[in-house]
């Protein structure tokens, strides 16, 4: 794939006076003094997530977040979760791009999400009569949200750029999310440029146009499997993949942990059973932090809703 031959002509450079920013700087400095102990100004985007947000004070509009994390930890229950809460509570749109899943798979997780319904009882259809008053309430919740689902193949980079356009003109420019699963494997092999030089590249491409257009932009990846073998199974910087840099490009990395899936609950009404660690290992306001988040409104296994 030749980047140059991506038409980003929509993206233009602005340059403005320190001047006219200096007042939104201490309007916001005001908003935030006015705030009890304690709260702060969400930037952007809620996570749905109280505790993360208070780490990152939210999701900013052009922030290039990346969510990584070993199989079985969580990150795809995640991401599908933050889409959830943008789409029905702050009520902005979301655009969900899988390289994994098929519309339709990823419809019926969301659709667990909001009706606490598990994954498995869907996809077997072994519902009882509480199963399809919860999936009722979960469909009416989902009706009016402001979702638009894609697959993609590896070697169509280019097609995400164009339908991240197409589909914010038709939401009218208002700001939202964007769910890119899982960047990895995009294929460059074909591109005149070195792997490495290639998703670099196209991580700049996406960067520079969730900031044109004010989009937060969330990309599930991977963590290298050679943390498997350390004693404390907790992630780092370092297991992200190497190419592309994808801890020099983001603005912002959440690695995810779950101590369950390493060492097992203690019994079937254990909290930690759908728990999980999200560590801020980076964010370009230098905030750090973790917390224990509850993916779930019940006690099931986080496979309970997404499958393994």
């Amino acid at each position: 794939m030749d980047f140059n031959s991506i038409d980003l002509n929509f993206v233009q450079s602005r340059s403005t006076t320190l001047a006219a920013v200096l007042p939104q700087v201490v309007a916001s400095i005001e908003a935030q003094a006015c705030l009890p102990d304690g709260t702060s100004v969400k930037s952007g985007l809620s996570s749905g997530f109280d505790e993360l947000d208070q780490i990152t004070s939210g999701m900013s509009p052009g922030e290039l977040i990346v969510v990584a994390a070993r199989p079985g930890n969580g990150r795809y229950a995640f991401a599908l979760d933050v889409a959830r809460h943008v789409a029905t509570v702050e009520k902005c749109p979301v655009q969900f791009y899988s390289l994994i899943s098929l519309p339709e798979e990823i419809a019926m997780r969301m659709l667990c999400l909001a009706s606490d319904v598990e994954y498995k009882i869907l996809k077997t259809a072994t519902l009882e009569d509480t199963d399809w008053q919860s999936l009722s309430r979960g469909l009416g919740k989902l009706h009016d949200a402001r979702i638009s689902i894609e697959h993609l193949k590896g070697n169509q980079f280019e097609q995400l750029l164009k339908s991240m356009l197409r589909n914010q003109l038709d939401s009218g420019n208002k700001k939202g999310l964007v769910v890119v699963d899982a960047f990895q494997l995009f294929d460059f092999s074909h591109s005149s440029l070195r792997v490495d030089e290639a998703y670099r590249a196209a991580l700049a491409a996406l960067r520079s146009l969730a900031m044109e257009l004010g989009l937060v932009v969330l990309l599930v990846a991977g963590l290298n499997c050679q943390l498997e073998n350390r004693l404390d199974k907790r992630p780092l910087l370092h297991d992200l993949p190497r190419h592309g840099m994808l801890e020099t490009m983001a603005d912002t990395v959440l690695l995810l942990y779950r101590d369950a899936f390493y060492h097992g609950i203690k019994s079937d009404d254990d909290p930690s059973i759908s728990q999980i660690e999200v560590c801020v290992a980076k964010t370009k306001w230098d905030f750090y932090g973790s917390c224990q988040l509850m993916l779930s409104g019940k006690n099931f296994p986080v496979a309970a809703y997404w499958g393994h």
